[in-house]
């Protein structure tokens, strides 16, 4: 069991664990090379991302600072503790963490990715597009840094800028869930903000003429614009209605983080239980039916969202 060839075998087995969401199973994997006294640096920091993954702050924080104690200039343990510092809400030591690894190489787009993400979480607009557009010139096809970097430049009010790069996302990848939203969202607003724009500008008047059109005819001509108090009222419906879309959105990516994470983790226990032929108990049987109420929920407030948009698109060109 000491020898390289199996902790390699066992580090494999743990990784693949931990793409299915199984941590318990990673843990109980890399534990196991502790016990029998395999504790270099690349046992610990797997070990340590599996904690992190698992929720156990604590743990996580010490294996992955050990790996960095041991092996000084391991990138990958400073890129994984720097993710590890932004899960927990510590932004600013992950920037601290993530720049030390810029001591050691410039060549990282995994470095830039995550110190990005740690700026973009305090705020450092300026920052975070730099980190981002340094990890796109190091990995031209890293589509969550072209994602990252187009919310940036939305916030930043960089809009065209932004609008690019969320079409660039979805020219890699057409099945981009978020950056459709976002994408639709940040047009909508902006065809909105373009009427609204329009409508302030002041209207030439006429000029009168030697055959200027008789006072007769004039109302039939100002019949067409719209009534003022008419569209101060359509502008009015179509802001409800964004805000409403806007708001089944926010709850439909809570329950999408939500099946990234807890739901990732049910679903996993629910797959190696029916894998293994054991009866289902009943904390896995509820777990499972809240797992159903959740898809069933998601699909209506995306279906909510739907009729919302349709709506504000039908208002917009009246």
């Amino acid at each position: 069991m000491s020898t390289t060839l199996q902790t390699d075998a066992i580090i494999t087995r743990a990784k693949n664990h931990l793409r299915l969401g199984e941590t318990a199973d990673a843990i109980e994997l890399l534990r196991s090379l502790m016990v029998l006294g395999v504790e270099e640096p690349r046992v610990l920091e797997t070990l340590g991302v599996a904690y992190s993954l698992a929720g156990d702050a604590e743990w996580a924080n010490t294996l992955l600072r050990r790996t960095i104690e041991q092996s000084p200039h391991r990138v990958s343990a400073y890129v994984n503790l720097g993710a590890h510092l932004s899960r927990i809400g510590d932004p600013t030591a992950a920037v601290e963490c993530l720049l030390q690894a810029l001591q050691f190489t410039h060549d990282s787009a995994d470095v830039y990715q995550n110190l990005g993400i740690a700026y973009q979480d305090l705020r450092d607009w300026g920052q975070a597009q730099a980190a981002f557009q340094n990890a796109i010139r190091l990995k031209p096809d890293f589509i969550a840094a072209y994602y990252r970097l187009a919310q940036v430049l939305w916030k930043s009010k960089n809009t065209p800028v932004a609008i690019a790069y969320f079409r660039k996302v979805l020219e890699l990848d057409p099945q981009h869930a978020r950056a459709r939203r976002s994408l639709d969202e940040i047009l909508s607003t902006k065809t909105l903000r373009d009427h609204a724009h329009a409508e302030k500008q002041p209207q030439p008047v006429p000029t009168p003429a030697a055959n200027a059109v008789s006072p007769i005819d004039l109302p039939q001509q100002s019949a067409i614009v719209p009534p003022p108090k008419q569209v101060a009222w359509t502008l009015k419906q179509i802001t409800d209605i964004r805000r409403h879309a806007s708001d089944i959105a926010s709850q439909a990516d809570k329950l999408i983080e939500w099946f990234e994470g807890t739901g990732a983790e049910v679903l996993a226990q629910l797959r190696r239980q029916v894998a293994n032929g054991v009866s289902e108990r009943p904390a896995f049987v509820k777990a499972r039916n809240d797992a159903v109420v959740q898809v069933r929920e998601v699909t209506n407030l995306y279906r909510r969202l739907e009729e919302s948009l349709e709506r504000l698109a039908e208002l917009e060109r009246s």
